[in-house]
């Protein structure tokens, strides 16, 4: 997470908004006496190369479609936080000695090729997190070090300037799922859980235990393979074939999504190894591409774990206003979006 808040400060709740590959997704959560509450919520489909392209006019048309975005919720709100994907940024836990947090930040950046792959400490905006004692090196504390490139940082603050929004906060989309399920689930904090947002281009793991990230990581599959897939096979339009897709229920699709099982078995074994024979309760799924009929079940029998689709709106409440069917249908496309819309000032990662 890289908090913008030193230089971006206010009060005001926050937007969390989530540009991914294929769409623009909006959520506006606020707090009341009962808890959370979705105030506004909304979804635009994107062009498929507009985030990879990269150019003055793809980044004109998404600031064109993030105003329209904001403007079609109905949100007053214009204070926002929004996500990385894993790809863009460098992620490290790196053992420290307790410091104060700006001795610390002192002692990364003038040490910085000691402990993230760059070059140039100016050339990315950092950030850090202590984790708490480290038990792999005594008297040192573990500490989760976040850098991106000071461009791609840029590149998000120019966008959302010119769209009328002030972004506090960039977080990373694995964090940002973490965040969703510590306002939605509980569980007990020797329990495992593995949780798996399948996005349009990338899918993000985010393993977690004892309320935080043990082991995340990010492959370049997603939503879209699927839907090339069946869009070959079946000989059919893309738009055909997204369809078919979200629809869920129609047709035999699994055979499609066999790729994306490999890397999540691949994922699975390699944790497994590396933490030892360390029991995992549960996956939860999210992304559109988890609506897939049979595709929890399959998930289940593939890795032997218990397997579910993910609600973000589990304990929120709903809006008057609002359609609760909609949003009960559109759900697992949501759960980074929520967990963005969950980010305060201040908060912990």
């Amino acid at each position: 997470m890289i908090d913008l808040a030193r230089f971006f400060s206010s009060k005001k709740g926050t937007l969390g908004i989530d540009i991914g590959a294929s769409s623009i997704k909006l959520v506006d959560i606020g707090e009341s006496n009962e808890g959370y509450i979705l105030n506004h919520i909304y979804y635009e489909p994107l062009p498929g190369d507009l985030i990879s392209d990269g150019s003055e006019a793809s980044q004109n048309e998404i600031i064109s479609r993030l105003k329209n975005v904001v403007k079609m919720s109905g949100t007053p709100a214009r204070n926002a936080v929004t996500s990385l994907p894993g790809h863009s940024v460098i992620i490290k836990k790196s053992a420290f000695p307790p410091l104060e947090k700006d001795e610390l930040r002192e002692l990364i950046r003038d040490e910085a090729d000691k402990y993230l792959p760059i070059e140039d400490i100016n050339d990315v905006f950092f950030d850090f997190q202590v984790l708490g004692e480290s038990e792999s090196a005594l008297g040192m504390n573990d500490v989760l070090l976040v850098a991106a490139k000071r461009e791609t940082v840029e590149s998000y603050l120019n966008i959302f300037k010119k769209a009328g929004l002030k972004l506090i906060i960039i977080d990373v989309d694995t964090f940002a799922l973490e965040t969703m399920f510590e306002a939605n689930y509980e569980i007990d904090e020797r329990d495992t859980v593995f949780l798996i947002n399948i996005g349009a281009t990338i899918t993000n793991i985010n393993v977690i235990k004892q309320n935080g990230s043990i082991f995340s990581r990010d492959f370049s599959l997603g939503g879209n393979s699927i839907t090339e897939a069946i869009q070959k096979k079946l000989s059919v339009s893309k738009t055909e074939a997204e369809r078919m897709k979200l629809a869920g229920g129609e047709g035999d699709l699994l055979e499609y999504t066999e790729p994306i099982m490999l890397e999540l078995e691949r994922s699975v074994d390699y944790f497994r190894s590396a933490f030892g024979s360390e029991y995992i309760k549960q996956v939860l799924l999210s992304g559109g591409s988890c609506k897939i009929r049979g595709f929890p079940e399959a998930v289940m029998q593939r890795l032997s774990i218990e397997t579910e689709i993910a609600n973000p709106f589990r304990n929120i409440n709903i809006g008057a206003g609002l359609d609760p069917e909609w949003i009960n249908e559109v759900a697992p496309l949501f759960s980074a979006c929520v967990g963005l819309g969950l980010r305060r000032k201040g908060d912990k990662w």
